[in-house]
């Protein structure tokens, strides 16, 4: 469960909902975080101020999607979230990546370096 911030603590999730995780957002480079939701709409409200936080940081930000998104509904709902999405999407500073292919065997197709 995400705790509130300390005064004066400012981390990448903060920007997107006021709240630091336990691990500290910097330092969670290979960790799994678990989140719980009922309808694709929990899920949405949740993700877009996260990836909108990053953009407006200057980060890559990859999005792995699987059910219930879609690509096409992710895009959209970026657009409605994310003024500028289209200048961010020309730098190439985010990817919408379908799960599906992304990890096989065990082992990921692609490594954070390819990024």
């Amino acid at each position: 469960m995400p705790v509130p911030a300390s005064p004066g603590e400012v981390s990448h999730d903060d920007r997107a909902t006021g709240y630091r995780n336990r691990a500290g957002w910097r330092d969670a480079v290979g960790t799994h975080f678990c989140h719980f939701y009922e309808t694709r709409d929990d899920l949405l409200e949740t993700l877009l101020p996260f990836f909108k936080a990053g953009l407006e940081a200057n980060e890559f930000c990859a999005w792995v999607i699987s059910e219930p998104l879609t690509e096409e509904g992710v895009w959209q709902a970026l657009d409605r979230a994310v003024p500028g999405l289209d200048r961010y999407v020309s730098d190439q500073s985010i990817e919408v990546l379908e799960a599906a292919g992304r990890i096989s065997g065990g082992r990921r197709d692609r490594s954070p370096s390819d990024y």
